[in-house]
């Protein structure tokens, strides 16, 4: 099999996104992506029996965030610090590692995330590539929760929630076909979503150009692959090996190996 990463979420936005304002942006930003993707549907059942949904699904994404960055409380908005991070480790022999993520299976060591939500949350989630997310190839659940929290954090973007079954095909149905077009762009995908949800980067120009504030949009969107994920499965008897290897293929002329692993 052969995964793209670019349509998934990359973790290591925590870890470069802390020092700069610019960066504290994309860090809350992400923070706020990931919180709308664990609201989605399927993930009711994980956090059923709870307490709050909502303030469990916050401390997660929080324990997710500080797993990587770079300082050593929990950071529950911009500005505001809240206890040391080392609280939630209290148990356990070892502490938030505060760096990079090698492996989105470091989620497994953050207390609060567990097999069940780590196996919903995998088709989501990567280590590799920028802060975008390729909406052509990104899962369903993935789309829906990028177009909630666009709305959510959009002056003046008309309201979409998940159980608009109706809006949500119009949307859907929109993304896809900007994505069927040759050599699809960004802004094509974000001019889709703003003529349906509105908001600062919605409204014609009346030139026949962008929208205002498309171009912000289309920042947030990819439409090329450049990390690949190859799984190969083989056996010989009753022995079986799967070789896992992530491939960066920046100059297209040579594939780079950033991850190799025989399980």
């Amino acid at each position: 099999s052969c995964d793209t990463e670019e349509r998934k979420i990359n973790l290591n936005a925590f870890w470069q996104g802390e020092g700069n304002a610019a960066g504290q942006a994309v860090y809350e930003q992400q923070k706020a992506l990931l919180f709308s993707l664990l609201s989605h549907p399927d993930f009711e059942p994980i956090f059923e029996g709870r307490g709050s949904r909502r303030d469990e699904m916050q401390r997660v994404v929080n324990a997710i965030a500080d797993w990587a960055d770079a300082d050593d409380r929990v950071n529950e908005a911009p500005g505001l610090a809240g206890d040391y991070e080392e609280s939630l480790y209290k148990d356990l022999t070892y502490k938030p590692k505060n760096g990079k993520y090698a492996t989105p299976a470091e989620l497994l060591l953050i207390p609060g995330v567990g097999d069940d939500l780590y196996r919903l949350l995998a088709p989501s989630i990567t280590v590799f590539g920028d802060n975008k997310i390729n909406l052509c190839q990104a899962t369903e659940a993935l789309v829906v929760s990028f177009l909630v929290h666009y709305s959510n954090t959009t002056p003046g973007a008309s309201p979409f929630k998940v159980d608009d079954e109706t809006r949500k095909k119009t949307l859907l149905d929109a993304i896809g076909q900007a994505c069927q077009q040759p050599n699809p762009q960004a802004t094509q995908i974000a001019n889709a979503i703003t003529s349906i949800l509105g908001g600062a980067a919605g409204g014609g120009t009346g030139t026949g150009g962008p929208a205002p504030g498309v171009p912000a949009l289309a920042q947030r969107i990819s439409t090329t692959n450049r990390f690949y994920t190859v799984q190969a499965i083989g056996s010989s008897g009753e022995s079986v090996v799967t070789i896992r290897l992530v491939l960066d293929m920046g100059d297209p002329n040579v594939a780079k190996v950033l991850y190799y692993r025989v399980e």
